[in-house]
This record gives C-alpha cells, sequence and structure tokens, in this order.
C-alpha cells in the first residue's frame, strides 16, 4: 500500500500592514510533497521534502526540509 499528497500555501498580507523595514515579511510561500510506503507487515516508510519562502523588504530567505521516517505499528 502506497500513500501520496502534497500542497501548497501563500500568506501574503496586505503591503500596508506590515512594518516597512527590513523585518517586515512581505509573504511567505510553501509547498510540499510525501510518501508513505508499507513494504511488509506492520512496517512503514514515509518522506517529506518541503520549501518555504519568505519574501521581506529587499530579499528572500529559501528553506528546504527533508523528512525520512521508518515506523512499525501494532
Amino acid at each position: 500500500m502506497r500513500g501520496l499528497g502534497g500542497g501548497c500555501d501563500v500568506d501574503d498580507p496586505r503591503d500596508s500592514d506590515v512594518a516597512q523595514d527590513a523585518t517586515g515579511r512581505l509573504q511567505n510561500t510553501a509547498c510540499e510533497a510525501y510518501t508513505i510506503l508499507r513494504p511488509a507487515g506492520p512496517i512503514f516508510i514515509g518522506g517529506e521534502v518541503r520549501r518555504i519562502d519568505t519574501r521581506y523588504f529587499g530579499s528572500t530567505f529559501t528553506n528546504h526540509d527533508l523528512n525520512l521516517s521508518v515506523g512499525f505499528e501494532f
């Protein structure tokens, strides 16, 4: 059995509501994809990839995450 999924989201406040300096966050964007594999019995293996972009006045910060998991259901 396998499971696949993903999604994206954007947080974009009005620019007039944001501090007009280097700490003011103009927009956050996050996208992710994941999968879960169940090779045999109660064992499962999962993986997730995520990217988060935060846009400030004059710059953008990008973060990448990779998560792996192995589990046992009982």
